[in-house]
């Protein structure tokens, strides 16, 4: 459950595309057999507080 709350905290941003981006390099489109599920924290303010 932790990990599910550290990947979900670092979703934000001002819109899809830098959204859709932070994803992409999280591999988060790929299947699990393909690639690891990466967990990259995000510098800066949270848009979501």
């Amino acid at each position: 459950m932790e990990k599910l709350q550290r990947f979900s905290s670092n979703l934000w941003g001002e819109d899809f595309y830098e959204l859709n981006e932070y994803l992409k390099s999280c591999n988060a489109y790929d299947k699990p057999e393909e690639a690891k599920l990466r967990f990259i924290d995000r510098i800066g303010v949270n848009q979501r507080d």
